[in-house]
């Protein structure tokens, strides 16, 4: 990615936001936290994902990363890019305010399972009736790797929850 390409990426990002450097500085963070990085790719459950958990699911993913290495400033611009469209879906079906702590811990929960999971998940409707402790034990579900309970998942929904109901 080019460096202008870059640029406007993140200005873009931070404008869309409508957020601090904070707010930004902080859901990169948390998922860098909880998806670890790696260099090359690797088989995650049903695709191969690079660099902070991305999944490479287009074609021009695939050809550019497969048998690639990725740096970290290239693994967080395909984060980024990843939390523009979260956001962007955010805008869409999210009816209510939300603190930064949820903000963060809503994109860093549909990062790892996916825009489809979080539009199929029972969070958004408790979230938007205003129900934000239920909202936040809809994160205790999700916990599951292929039908079998995750114990990662287990430790990263609990540390999603608390960071969620944080004041």
């Amino acid at each position: 990615m080019n460096t202008l390409r870059k640029i406007i990426l993140l200005l873009c990002l931070c404008v869309s936001l409508q957020a601090s450097d904070q707010r930004l500085k902080k859901t990169v963070s948390l998922i860098e936290n909880f998806e670890g990085f790696s260099e090359k790719a690797y088989w995650d459950i049903d695709a191969y994902s690079i660099g902070y958990g991305t999944h490479l699911t287009t074609p021009s993913l695939i050809t550019s990363y497969r048998f690639a290495t990725i740096s970290k400033t290239e693994a967080q611009e395909l984060m980024i890019e990843k939390v523009m469209d979260i956001h962007n879906v955010l805008l869409c079906i999210v009816k209510v305010p939300l603190t930064d702590n949820q903000y963060s811990v809503l994109v860093s929960f549909t990062y790892n399972v996916g825009i489809p999971g979080l539009m199929h998940s029972k969070l958004v409707e408790c979230l938007n009736a205003r129900q934000y402790k239920l909202a936040s034990n809809q994160l205790r579900r999700w916990v599951h790797t292929k039908h079998r309970v995750n114990k990662s998942l287990i430790k990263r929904r609990k540390n999603e929850r608390l960071l969620f109901l944080k004041k």
